[in-house]
C-alpha cells in the first residue's frame, strides 16, 4: 500500500514481477520537495522498504511543494594575509572591516544580488592567526586566515547587462588587488597563491533545493538547515502549513509514517502487545507480538511459530506450532488433545471442543471429524445419539461407553445408573 504523493498522484507500470511508481506533481509550479529516483521499484517481495516493521506499514511518497525561484549559492572564501606585525585584535578587526567594507563595493556593483542584505551584514568571518618568532635580528612575522562565508548570493549576478557567477566576481577581484589591504597595515600582503573560493548551490532559509530549484517544503516536510533539504517529519509530528514547521501530535498519541500531512493523521498511541486499527488499539492476534508502543502492526512469529494467546509482546512469546492434535501448553511444549477435544494443524495454540454431547474416541484427535463418541456419563451406556442409563444389575464405572456391563453370579445392583462393581450386591 502507498501514501501520497500530496499534491501530485504517480504511474504504476508492471515489468515482469516488479512494479514501477513514477511520481508527479499536480500543477508545473509543483515539484517533488526533495531529490527523488526517477522511479521507486517495488520488487517480488511487495515492498517498496524491506526494513521491518516499514515493510508491514503503507509507504509514503515525498509531498509536492511550489516552486520558488532557480537556486542561488553559498561561497566559502579562504583568504591569508601575512604582515611584519604580531597578530592582535586590532589587527583583526582592521581586516575584518576591510574585507566586508570590499564586498559591500562588490555587492553595490552587481545589483545587491552578492549579498543577502544590502550592507552584507549576513556575511560570516572566522580568523586564525599564527605568529613565526623571529631568530636573532629577523622581525616577527604573523600569518592571518580567513574563512569568509557568504551564505547565499544569486547563482548569476548582472553589472552593465553582463550575467557573471558571483564565484567569478570574487576570484577576479582578489587577482586584481580588490583585496590588498596595505594601506590599512604597514607590511602586510595577501598570498596570492593560497586563496580559495569555493561554490556550492544554496536556497533561502526555509527552502530545499531540489534539481536546481528552490522549494517551498510541502505538507508533511519542514527545512532542515543542516542538510539543506525539505526533510520528511519524524513520526509522532506533522506539517499541513507548507510555511510552518513539523508540530507534534501531542502526548498520547503519534503517526503511522514520517511525513505526515495533516493533524488527522495523529492516532491514539497504543501500549505493547497492543497496535492501533481502524479507530482504537486492539490487542495483537495469536502469532503475533508487539515489543514496542504507539505502533500501527503487530510483527509476526517466525515460520512455524505461534502465541498462546493475543497480546503478546515480546518475541520470546513465539513457539514452536505443535503438530495436528496437539496444544501449545504454557511450558512451550506440545501436549496431545484430551479426549472430547481436537485440534487441526493450522489451527490456533489450544485445542477446540467438540460440540456438546459428543467426545472423541482417544487423545491427540486432530478434526471435528473424529467426535463420533456419544458424550454419555458413568453409569450410562449410548444408544444412537443418546445416553441411556444402565439398567438395575448393571453398571458402567467409565464415560463414553455403549455397554452397560452386568454383575456377576447372583449380584444386582439396587438401583438403575451404578457406577462401580462394588454397586453390585448378592441377592441370595
Amino acid at each position: 500500500m502507498t501514501l501520497g504523493p500530496d499534491r501530485g498522484s504517480y504511474e504504476k507500470n508492471m515489468y515482469l514481477s516488479y512494479t514501477n511508481f513514477e511520481l508527479m506533481c499536480s500543477s508545473n509550479n509543483l515539484t517533488l520537495t526533495r531529490p527523488t529516483p526517477d522511479f521507486y521499484t517495488c520488487g517480488p517481495s511487495g515492498n517498496l522498504d524491506t526494513r521491518t516493521p516499514q515493510k508491514y506499514l503503507p509507504y509514503r511518497f515525498p509531498s509536492c511543494g511550489d516552486v520558488k525561484s532557480p537556486a542561488g549559492v553559498k561561497l566559502m572564501i579562504t583568504l591569508k594575509y601575512t604582515f611584519n606585525l604580531v597578530c592582535d585584535e586590532k589587527a583583526r578587526e582592521v581586516i575584518i572591516s576591510r574585507i566586508v567594507g570590499r564586498l559591500q563595493i562588490l555587492n553595490q556593483a552587481y545589483g545587491s544580488e552578492l549579498c543577502q542584505s544590502s550592507d552584507c551584514s549576513d556575511v560570516q568571518v572566522s580568523t586564525n592567526c599564527s605568529i613565526t618568532s623571529g631568530r636573532r635580528k629577523r622581525a616577527t612575522t604573523s600569518d592571518l586566515l580567513l574563512n569568509i562565508e557568504i551564505p547565499y548570493a544569486k547563482s548569476l549576478v548582472v553589472n552593465n547587462s553582463e550575467a557573471i557567477s558571483p564565484g567569478a566576481v570574487i576570484q577576479e577581484d582578489i587577482t586584481e588587488d580588490g583585496f590588498d589591504f596595505k594601506d590599512a597595515l604597514s607590511g602586510i600582503y595577501l598570498n596570492e597563491d593560497t586563496y580559495d573560493v569555493d561554490v556550492t548551490p544554496q536556497c533561502p532559509q526555509g527552502e530545499g533545493l531540489v534539481d536546481g530549484v528552490c522549494v517551498l517544503c510541502g505538507r508533511g516536510y519542514e527545512h532542515s538547515a543542516l542538510t539543506q533539504l525539505c526533510e520528511a517529519c519524524p513520526v509522532g509530528e506533522y506539517k499541513d502549513d507548507e510555511q510552518a514547521a513539523c508540530v507534534s501530535c501531542g502526548t498520547g498519541f503519534t503517526t503511522m509514517t514520517p511525513g505526515s500531512p495533516s493533524q488527522a493523521n495523529c492516532k491514539e498511541s497504543c501500549g505493547v502487545g497492543h497496535y492501533y486499527k481502524d479507530s482504537g488499539c486492539v490487542p495483537c492476534e495469536v502469532g503475533f507480538y508487539q515489543p514496542t508502543p504507539g505502533q500501527f502492526v503487530c510483527l509476526p512469529c517466525g515460520v512455524a511459530q505461534t502465541t498462546l494467546t493475543e497480546g503478546s509482546d515480546a518475541q520470546e512469546d513465539c513457539f514452536n506450532k505443535c503438530d495436528a492434535g496437539f496444544e501449545l501448553v504454557q511450558t512451550g511444549d506440545c501436549e496431545p488433545c484430551d479426549i472430547g477435544f481436537y485440534r487441526p494443524q493450522d489451527a490456533d495454540s489450544n485445542c477446540v471442543s467438540c460440540p456438546v454431547g459428543w467426545v472423541t474416541p482417544t487423545k491427540q484427535s486432530a478434526a471435528l471429524e473424529n467426535c463420533t463418541v456419544v458424550d454419555c456419563a458413568a453409569g450410562y451406556r449410548a444408544s444412537g445419539s443418546d445416553c441411556v442409563i444402565c439398567p438395575q444389575g448393571t453398571y458402567q464405572s467409565m464415560p463414553y461407553q455403549d455397554i452397560c456391563l452386568p454383575c456377576p453370579g447372583n449380584n444386582s445392583t439396587r438401583s438403575a445408573g451404578s457406577i462401580s462393581l462394588s454397586d453390585c450386591e448378592s441377592t441370595v
